[in-house]
């Protein structure tokens, strides 16, 4: 929620270079679910965007659990922070707003790649440029999301992050 990026990450890679693996670990994570539910439906001959959208749903539901526990272990060999896990009793509107803006996006984005699969090569490239944004989206409420929980984690998150 900063006004202007100051510094980004990319440039201080050495410095940033556990953050970044604590976002690949937990989305990585939360893809083993959906994607064994995947195997499931593609043995029972489902079509293939049934699978994707079972992945979809494993990485949009876990992934911000698993990212803000690794966050406030600082290591992504802990997944398990019983102050995050609190923080979902007491900031339970916090994490509400989270997952519901969260799943407009991943549900767009969803709805985006199913019309233009029809569309190849065109449809996959112009899904290609949409991830980025996507993604953007969804990390900054982890990022919100964090800030406000930051009382009871302790994770040390700064700024203004009241729910306006």
């Amino acid at each position: 929620r900063a006004s202007r990026v100051t510094e980004w990450p990319f440039l201080r890679l050495s410095e940033s270079i556990g953050e970044c693996m604590m976002v690949v670990a937990s989305v990585m994570a939360a893809s083993i679910p959906g994607g064994m539910l995947g195997v499931v439906f593609r043995s029972l001959n489902a079509h293939p965007m049934i699978t994707l959208a079972s992945i979809l749903l494993g990485i949009w539901a876990l992934t911000p659990i698993l990212l803000l526990c690794m966050i406030d272990n600082s290591s992504i060999f802990e997944p398990y922070s019983k102050p995050v896990l609190n923080s979902i009793k007491s900031h339970g509107e916090a994490w509400g707003a989270m997952y519901m803006q969260t799943a407009m996006a991943f549900a767009a984005y969803f709805l985006f790649v199913v019309m233009t699969s029809i569309q190849k090569p065109f449809g996959d490239f112009m899904a290609g440029l949409l991830l980025p944004l996507a993604c953007f989206f969804v990390f900054n409420q982890y990022g919100v999301l964090a800030g406000r929980i930051s009382q009871v984690t302790e994770m040390g998150f700064e700024g203004d992050f009241s729910e306006d």
